[in-house]
């Protein structure tokens, strides 16, 4: 995913509607998309997520059990210490009913790790 600023906008729309368009070519009706998405909560791409999902009938799952304005984060600069919720699992509504819990395991070796049920 694009880097989240304007100019890059268009980039970052046309990626969202090729993974739609994955998502509906499978023809499941239960689908889960987890990855980077550069959208932290209160951004212009978090937005631009989020209304992707509504027109497209999805959910951010994260988003609904963590609530965006929580202190979760899925990314830690080396650099700066900065933290950013970067990462997150849209579903289809279909998929919403099997999704039980959803966290982050800050205790991890690996940089980035979502857990869900």
């Amino acid at each position: 995913m694009p880097v989240d600023c304007l100019d890059n906008l268009p980039e970052y729309t046309d990626v969202l509607a090729s993974m739609y368009s994955i998502v509906e070519d499978s023809g499941l009706e239960v689908s889960y998309v987890l990855g980077d998405f550069n959208s932290h909560p209160g951004t212009r791409f978090a937005d631009e997520m989020l209304s992707f999902c509504m027109e497209q009938q999805l959910l951010c799952a994260d988003m609904e059990f963590l609530r965006s304005n929580s202190d979760t984060f899925t990314f830690m600069s080396d650099a700066h210490g900065s933290r950013r919720w970067l990462d997150h699992c849209l579903t289809t509504y279909a998929a919403w009913d099997t999704v039980t819990k959803v966290q982050v395991d800050y205790n991890s070796t690996n940089k980035r790790s979502f857990i869900g049920d």
